[in-house]
């Protein structure tokens, strides 16, 4: 059976909590959060780094439309990078 979108949409809340706690902490897991991903089975971490372009592809055009300040400039400008340095064809990632 689908989900209702309002499932979906809770789980994703859901996520996106559970990280920001996650970053927001004290120590810093950027390393062990990376460590955990790259255990994960080949296709769901190609689905992870799916999320985590589509997270560049918004920050990069946050930057271009101004909507930063400093504290995320350099996360909007290094997306901005990512963006105009990477050919676009690569941001394509297969389900297989």
């Amino acid at each position: 059976m689908k989900k209702k979108l309002v499932e979906i949409n809770q789980e994703v809340m859901n996520v996106v909590d559970s990280l920001a706690h996650l970053v927001n902490s004290t120590d810093t897991h950027e390393k062990e959060f990376a460590d955990e991903i790259m255990k994960l089975h080949p296709t769901l971490q190609q689905s992870i780094m799916e999320c985590f372009l589509s997270c560049i592809k918004l920050w990069a055009d946050k930057y271009d439309k101004g909507w930063y300040d400093l504290r995320n400039e350099q996360t909007c400008n290094l997306a901005k990078e990512i963006m105009t340095s990477v050919n676009s064809n690569l941001f394509y990632l297969p389900h297989i």
